[in-house]
Formats: structure tokens, C-alpha cells, sequence
């Protein structure tokens, strides 16, 4: 079958548009990807306050159960809430 001298380059043309989709197509996945990544680290106020969180004792009988009441208790609650803020501040960049 014969070409006609109009329909030479077609081919190459297709490939060249085939070819710029593709790369359209990763630099969005790309994209996506590297900010999806960021939004998923946590912050440094969310490891602070964890950080600083004490651990309760294992329970095993009743006294243990008042020990870990009381461990419990002197958790400071503000840090909790400056981790929600750092959290919402988050949730709202999304």
C-alpha cells in the first residue's frame, strides 16, 4: 500500500501525542503522590504531646486499678486540646 506524502509523519505525530499524554498522565500521578506523602507526616505537635503523655502501670488487682486512676489523672488535658488545633490546622490545609 502506497503512502501518499501527506501521511508520512501521521505516525510520528501519534506517537508524539501519545507520547505527551503519558508524561501528562505522571507528572499529575507524581504530583498527587508527593502531597498525599506530606500530608500524612505527622506534625511535631501531635509527637510532643505524646511524647509527654504518661504511661499507665499494668492492672492486675484493685490497687494497681487506683495506681493507673491516678496516672491517669495527671495527664495535662491542654496538651490534648493544642493537639486537636495542630490537627485541625491540618485538616483545613487538605
Amino acid at each position: 500500500m502506497n503512502r501518499r506524502w501527506y501521511e508520512k509523519g501521521f505516525t510520528a505525530v501519534e506517537a508524539a501525542v501519545i507520547l505527551v499524554f503519558l508524561v501528562g498522565i505522571a507528572g499529575v500521578g507524581y504530583t498527587m503522590a508527593s502531597r498525599h506523602s506530606k500530608a500524612n507526616k505527622p506534625s511535631s505537635a501531635s509527637q510532643t504531646a505524646t511524647a509527654t503523655a504518661p504511661s499507665a502501670p499494668e492492672v492486675k488487682n484493685t490497687n494497681d486499678l487506683t495506681a493507673a486512676s491516678a496516672t491517669l489523672d495527671q495527664t495535662n488535658v491542654d496538651a490534648a486540646s493544642a493537639d486537636t488545633a495542630a490537627l485541625d490546622t491540618e485538616l483545613n490545609s487538605l
